[in-house]
């Protein structure tokens, strides 16, 4: 069995109460871990230095609290979650056991940002009408994951600062993600941001982002820094990516969600 870890705010009671409601509808048991408030004064002062907010910050601290956690136990895998999802009834199946996943698999994506990415052609089918694929582009998002205890380790020695968001590190292709990763993509995806289904409906939910207003209003010095920095990472794996591509080894689709019953 893979364990599920939430990360949620204190403060988040809503939150909270609609991912018990999401994880209790499959008989999915998991394990809250307190989120890292981007109001803390050290989180302020560190996003007064950075060309990110302190939401941003304080999400990026967040992951890496849980990657230490994980660092530090014995299980082979956890699953991690933010609080603002939508889960598929098949993650109960994927969370009862790990054999699905492959021996080389640092971390599976299981989330879904609807939008085009770069996957190997070659799929394995692990379940019916579920595949997986080897992710070879930048895939937004960080609701969602499959991380191995290796992954952990590795992303939990490099003590890395908060100088990215946490999507930037693990799905940000060429963009310094920590080397010899092996990422997976599940294809359909299990998860999906409230956002991500709601885009261009009227705010007003509780499980609107809270990052996404922080980034509205950012500098637009700030802005421009991580517009360079997200195409850094596409033109940083350009090359062999196109190399795959001609030889037929990567084809670009868009991962849908597996659907709520």
């Amino acid at each position: 069995m893979i364990r599920s870890l939430l990360i949620n705010l204190d403060s988040a009671t809503g939150r909270r109460a609609h991912m018990q409601a999401e994880f209790g509808r499959l008989g999915i048991a998991y394990e809250r871990i307190c989120a890292v408030d981007g109001s803390a004064a050290d989180v302020q002062g560190r996003a007064a230095q950075s060309a990110f907010g302190p939401g941003e910050i304080g999400n990026f601290l967040s992951h890496q609290k849980v990657w230490d956690l994980i660092a530090s136990r014995d299980d082979n895998y956890h699953a991690v979650f933010e609080d603002d999802i939508y889960l598929a009834p098949a993650l109960a199946w994927f969370l009862s056991d790990e054999s699905w996943i492959p021996v080389d698999a640092d971390i599976v994506k299981i989330e879904t940002m609807l939008m085009a990415v770069n996957v190997d052609s070659q799929v394995i089918d692990v379940a019916p009408g579920f595949g997986l694929r080897r992710l070879r582009s930048t895939h937004w998002g960080v609701a969602g994951y499959i991380i191995s205890a290796k992954a952990a380790r590795s992303l939990s020695a490099r003590k890395l600062a908060p100088e990215r968001p946490a999507d930037h590190v693990l799905f940000g292709f060429g963009e310094k993600q920590p080397s010899g990763l092996a990422v997976y993509q599940l294809d359909p995806a299990l998860c999906i941001q409230h956002d991500v289904i709601a885009e261009g409906l009227p705010r007003g939910s509780l499980l609107d982002s809270t990052i996404q207003p922080e980034r509205d209003a950012t500098a637009p010095q700030r802005r421009r820094k991580t517009a360079l920095m997200r195409i850094a990472s596409e033109l940083g794996k350009l090359k062999p990516m196109m190399a795959r591509a001609w030889h037929g080894r990567v084809v670009r689709i868009k991962i849908p969600f597996a659907g709520i019953d």
